[in-house]
């Protein structure tokens, strides 16, 4: 039978190759770059082409989290380089969109995806780096490194199950929308909202955080057609014990209902990929340690 990856590996190993770790495929690509701009698309917006299956997707969400809003977000207008171009949209086209490819990839299995087609096709045959016809977020993931007595580890959580996208599967902590402000340096105004957020570590304990951002490059969610912009944000000490409460579970996240550190080494990542196949991992997770992977090996 056809997998959902072997569906990708078929539609897109010619301009994006998913991350292959011992054989396995993880649904995501990676463009590993050593900075990242973020411009407004000029122009008016490119209308949002929803399928029947996608406002079906979004009428199943909806009904069983009612709790979920329709907030703004940004979505890619266009990779061009090292440079993102968004332009305005909101979560329920995302849900209606992006989420929606992901549900009929995972429920057809490699069969029919007429809504997937549809944004091939409204992207002009380029999904990854265009995002015509969809509301295709740009996420920010951040790979977090506390200090330990042998050298450093990064932060995984695993998400809720009430959460209405991606429950249950483990994530890089922080992790969330790019930033609306556009006058901003929207990845560190991001990174530093949602460390106090998922993490409790207060705006003050953060304040040098866009000089000590290290971007990793761009992961591209290919479930999802989605990119997620990654970055490594090593904490000193003082700040690893801001975030002691949530990792022992004193302090609840809301994303998160328990978290795991991994060793920076040889052992601890190949343990990572050995412990969270497809399907326990996100692939803006996944794409985020291949990226931190690639940025260790000597140049």
């Amino acid at each position: 039978m056809t997998t959902p990856s072997d569906a990708l590996v078929a539609l897109y190993e010619g301009v994006a190759p998913p991350v292959r770790r011992g054989g396995v495929v993880y649904p995501v690509a990676v463009d590993r770059l050593d900075s990242v701009s973020v411009t407004r698309a000029g122009g008016a917006a490119a209308p949002v082409v929803v399928t029947p299956y996608g406002a079906e997707h979004l009428r199943a969400v909806r009904a069983g989290h009612p709790e979920t809003w329709d907030g703004a977000l940004l979505a890619l207008d266009e990779i061009d380089g090292s440079t993102l171009r968004v332009r305005p949209a909101s979560y329920f086209a995302m849900l209606a969109t992006c989420d929606a490819l992901r549900a009929e990839l995972l429920g057809t299995a490699g069969g029919a995806m007429p809504s997937r087609d549809a944004a091939h096709a409204a992207a002009g045959g380029d999904p990854v780096r265009r995002g015509a016809g969809r509301a295709a977020a740009v996420g920010v993931s951040v790979v977090t490194t506390l200090p330990t007595a042998t050298g450093r580890a990064f932060l995984i959580g695993e998400r809720r199950s009430s959460l209405p996208t991606d429950p249950r599967l483990w994530h890089v902590a922080p992790s969330g929308m790019l930033d609306l402000d556009p006058t901003a340096n929207a990845v560190a105004v991001t990174v530093e909202n949602e460390l106090g957020e998922e993490l409790g570590v207060p705006p003050a304990a953060a304040a040098t955080l866009a000089a000590r951002i290290r971007v990793l490059g761009v992961a591209h969610d290919l479930t999802r057609l989605r990119p997620e912009v990654c970055v490594r944000l090593d904490l000193s000490a003082t700040e690893a014990a801001l975030v002691e409460p949530a990792l022992r579970g004193v302090e609840r996240s809301p994303e998160f209902a328990a978290f795991a550190l991994i060793e920076i080494t040889a052992e601890g990542l190949a343990a990572f990929w050995r412990d969270h196949p497809p399907g326990t991992v996100t692939p803006a997770a996944a794409g985020a340690v291949a990226l931190l992977e690639a940025d260790l090996r000597p140049a």
